[in-house]
């Protein structure tokens, strides 16, 4: 990732394209989307679960992407993997004062 960050900091940065991030947050919700439903995530059955999956996705997708701006516009900030795993584990319910996972 480390690689392409200056693409990243121009596309994502103030002088970006919207086009580009809507573009991506609705890749990553797709993924999401899949992975939650994979997971058996979907809450239910019928055309309310599907609602709230894909609101569930969406939500996650923005969180991805408000974290990956910030994070290609950083100096000397956490390396690729460092801050994968941060994330990760407050998507887990990990709270960084404690280190643990909370509630799953």
């Amino acid at each position: 990732m480390e690689t392409n960050a200056t693409l990243y900091r121009r596309m994502l940065g103030p002088g970006g394209s919207a086009r580009f991030v809507n573009r991506l947050r609705e890749l990553l919700a797709e993924e999401v989307a899949a992975q939650l439903g994979a997971a058996g995530g979907d809450g239910g059955d019928g055309r309310g679960a599907t609602a709230l999956l894909e609101l569930r996705a969406h939500y996650l997708a923005g969180a991805f992407v408000g974290v990956f701006t910030r994070w290609v516009a950083m100096t000397g900030g956490p390396t690729a993997e460092q801050a994968a795993e941060e994330v990760w584990g407050l998507l887990r319910g990990a709270s960084p004062d404690r280190g643990a996972a909370g509630p799953q």
